[in-house]
């Protein structure tokens, strides 16, 4: 199976990061940062197209894997203007197995070994303002967002039977406004503690995801180590004949920068 994971998007993303590492704090007349990452996420949940529910743990054998993060956030003091958040998050889960019981997905029937893939690339645009008053009350050390997030996703699941020419495949996309809210609570300019939290609900499809985060600086104001936790549920109902209804969570761990 070809994958979704477009070299376009990835491309860029990466020069821009690599980018502002290379850049003296002060050229930057705003903040930015950024950092890439590894999640270790662990899939569960069910798909349905055209057939039963297919369960990813059971039926796929579908288990945890270790997939990239990549965000970079400015923050300007432009008045009235939001701030922006960039962040890719592509995931990509495949195994063999032997299914314990025969399914439909697409019309047709399995119940030989399989191979199963299941692939997401989420792209996530992001707007958000700053309780100001907090800020000054706190001498920055704790800072409150809101906003909203304009996520993309572009997924295909994948299945197919080694022995046999059965293979079905299918694609979906679909585009999906949240609200997100965070914070940031920095004492010292080396330890922050973070936590972001996005939500839809309509029409029968949700999609909520949270994370938490401990940033430590230990050897540079411009570098950072992030270790945190991620969760993602999530139900698309009826998008492009596809039904799915998924948990994806686990722990990461990022490098970054900040310049401001």
């Amino acid at each position: 199976m070809k994958t979704n994971h477009n070299p376009f998007i990835m491309m860029p993303l990466m020069v821009i990061f690599l980018a502002f590492l290379t850049l003296p704090a002060y050229a930057l007349p705003f903040k930015i940062e950024g950092a890439i990452g590894v999640w270790n996420h662990d899939p569960n949940g069910m798909i349905n197209y055209q057939g039963n529910d297919v369960q990813l743990n059971s039926d796929l054998s579908l288990k945890d894997r270790n997939d990239m993060n990549l965000w970079v956030r400015v923050e300007h003091p432009i008045p009235m203007l939001p701030d922006i958040k960039l962040q890719y998050t592509p995931i990509k889960v495949k195994d063999d197995n032997s299914p314990n019981r025969p399914f439909i997905f697409g019309g047709t029937t399995f119940d030989e070994a399989l191979h199963s893939e299941l692939e997401m690339s989420i792209i996530d645009v992001q707007l958000y303002n700053h309780l100001p008053f907090l800020q000054m009350a706190s001498l920055k050390g704790l800072d409150v967002t809101y906003g909203m997030t304009f996520r993309f996703l572009n997924a295909t699941a994948f299945i197919s039977e080694v022995q046999s020419l059965n293979e079905k495949s299918r694609g979906f996309s679909t585009p999906m406004p949240l609200l997100c809210a965070g914070f940031n609570f920095a004492p010292l300019s080396s330890f922050a503690i973070n936590g972001e939290f996005q939500a839809t609900t309509y029409s029968g499809n949700h999609w909520y995801d949270v994370t938490a985060k401990l940033q430590l600086a230990p050897f540079s104001e411009y570098i950072f180590l992030g270790l945190g936790y991620r969760y993602q549920d999530f139900k698309i109902d009826n998008i492009q004949d596809v039904t799915t209804d998924q948990t994806l969570q686990g722990f990461f761990a990022e490098m970054g920068f900040r310049f401001e």
